[in-house]
């Protein structure tokens, strides 16, 4: 059921971004940061079709003492409607 939730999520985050805000601006790309080691949102953002550019590692301490990595993702403009269309799809049949 999260991971449901946090698909969801997502395909609202995709859609306003290239879909709401071109209106006024286009948006080069849409940028999804998540901890390494939450492997739920690292599936979800790579059943989007999200290309991961790359990991930044070791820059943060997080409050137990713990070293923070964070994987960055991107969805570029060009490749959105694909996207989109992939996600509403998939949208459809968990419905």
């Amino acid at each position: 059921m999260q991971n449901r939730y946090v698909e969801l999520v997502l395909i609202v985050r995709v859609n306003f971004c290239f879909f709401n805000i071109c209106l006024r601006k286009k948006p080069i790309a849409v940028e999804f940061r998540t901890h390494f080691y939450n492997e739920i949102s690292r599936e979800a953002i790579e059943r989007l079709d999200a290309n991961q550019d790359g990991t930044l590692r070791s820059h943060q301490i997080m409050a137990n003492g713990s070293i923070h990595d964070t994987v960055f993702y991107a969805i570029l403009q060009g490749g959105s409607l694909i996207v989109r269309n992939n996600l509403l799809s998939k949208l459809i049949k968990k419905l």
